[in-house]
């Protein structure tokens, strides 16, 4: 090989090393952040540990959207002491079949029951029970 296409394969590899690296951390972060130095990342990021539940219930929205294709675009996220609210829109005007499955893949990830949509016409918002959420971070 020449030298040109050697140092080609090694910035290469080393960007996708790269990548692969940023994308672990990623899923690391709301567990490194529990600790210091991590924990003096602001409370208020979405990767921080106290927003873990949330994190982890819009990924499964996310998830749930490439099994299905059906989007679902997150515009607010709210938590009270019990349930998990995030609100969006869908991207296109999916039929009902369509919604159906997207919300029977999620409950499957959580026990049927512990997540519910509510349509209006401007949007929808997913409630999820944040206690199964957080049984499901332990597991």
């Amino acid at each position: 090989m020449s030298k040109k296409k050697e140092e080609l394969t090694f910035i290469t590899t080393t960007v996708f090393a790269l990548g692969l690296f940023i994308n672990w951390l990623g899923k690391q972060l709301t567990k490194l952040t529990k600790y210091f130095p991590f924990s003096l990342i602001p409370d208020s990021w979405y990767l921080h540990y106290y927003n873990r539940d949330i994190a982890h219930a819009s990924d499964t929205l996310i998830f749930a959207s490439f099994k299905t294709n059906v989007y679902f675009h997150i515009t607010s996220v709210e938590k009270d002491d019990n349930y998990i609210f995030i609100e969006g829109n869908f991207y296109e005007k999916y039929s009902n079949k369509q919604v159906n499955n997207y919300l029977k893949f999620i409950e499957n990830k959580y026990l049927k029951g512990n997540v519910s949509l509510r349509k209006n016409e401007d949007n929808s918002i997913f409630i999820f029970n944040k206690e199964v959420v957080n049984s499901k971070l332990r597991n």
